[in-house]
């Protein structure tokens, strides 16, 4: 396949650092076929294209739905990495993780965020494997890490100032069975160089780069809906009791009146509150937080009720003994 990029100026790595990158590149490409052949369900292998330094505008696999991006980082290294499966790679790796033979898309198919999220089991184990490739190739002490943002299709919610015309973009063929299509990753400028094995950025910058993305991260992951739950204590009852629960039937919870319940996102407590009302709907007032702890005066109940069959009674029983 023949590429549209050309060298933009002024490049930050010359033609020693590009051929370094290259041979990192070729080496990994034989456990990545690997990593992806076991992720597809599929025969796969890679093959090195080209590495051209280029900003992100000639990228047509941005434009909107047309590839699953994956911005990224391998800490502490600096700078960023961008994994871009373009829609024709992504439909046929789709079909063969849901077992399918690897059926391409239409020519109108374009990639939904559901789709970018599937890929996902395809991107990640393939990035650490780069990173044990770069570990190895350039002898570190330790493998970068890779932390690694949401996969998403649309390029508008990602952080790209970074990218300029020294970012190196590695176009690889990708084998999936009987197909052949793109597969890109894109690397700021600091990042290629550093992955070169030349000119290793001081301790200083690669500490600023690794703080900056983390905060990309965290402001990415800002406004991502979450389930919370507000949970009752668990109640003990006696299975004969719950064979005879019937309709109406008044079955007291695990929890004092104005007790404490736990507010959860999966799985962790991040508040505790207490039944309340708002309107026509059943609510929680917030009693204390990781950040604002309950006043002194607050104690909190036990959380843990077990009654005898008298705790349950019908409505009628309940009304006529008020």
């Amino acid at each position: 396949m023949a590429s549209s990029f050309r060298l933009g100026a002024p490049p930050t790595m010359g033609e020693e650092q590009v051929r370094a990158l290259e041979d990192l590149f070729r080496t990994a490409t034989t456990e990545l076929g690997e990593v992806w052949s076991v992720a597809l369900n599929a025969v796969c292998t890679l093959e090195l294209e080209s590495i051209v330094l280029s900003d992100l505008a000639s990228l047509a696999e941005l434009e909107p739905s047309r590839s699953s991006l994956t911005l990224s980082a391998l800490a502490p290294l600096p700078g960023q990495l961008l994994a871009v499966v373009p829609v024709e790679l992504g439909i046929v790796a789709i079909d063969l993780m849901l077992g399918g033979p690897g059926r391409p898309g239409g020519d109108d198919r374009l990639l939904s965020e559901i789709d970018a999220h599937l890929l996902a089991a395809l991107v990640v184990p393939t990035l650490d494997s780069l990173s044990d490739t770069l570990a190895d190739s350039l002898e570190l002490t330790a493998t970068p890490r890779v932390v690694a943002q949401p996969p998403t299709t649309d390029v508008g919610t990602l952080e790209l100032d970074r990218f300029d015309r020294s970012s190196a973009v590695v176009r690889f063929t990708a084998t999936c069975g009987d197909h052949d299509a793109s597969w890109l990753i894109v690397m700021t400028g600091s990042l290629a160089t550093a992955m070169s094995g030349t000119h290793p950025a001081p301790a200083t910058a690669v500490a600023d780069e690794t703080a900056s993305f983390r905060a990309a991260v965290e402001r990415r992951l800002v406004d991502v809906p979450l389930d919370a739950i507000v949970e009752f204590p668990p109640v003990r009852m006696r299975s004969t009791d719950l064979i005879a629960l019937r309709v109406d039937d008044v079955v007291p919870l695990g929890c004092p009146v104005n007790g404490w319940l736990r507010l959860v996102v999966d799985g962790e407590t991040v508040a505790n509150a207490r039944a309340a009302r708002s309107g026509d709907h059943l609510a929680c007032q917030i009693v204390a937080t990781h950040s604002h702890p309950a006043a002194p005066d607050v104690t909190t109940p036990t959380l843990t009720t077990e009654f005898s069959p008298a705790g349950i009674r019908p409505v009628g029983e309940r009304q006529g003994a008020s």
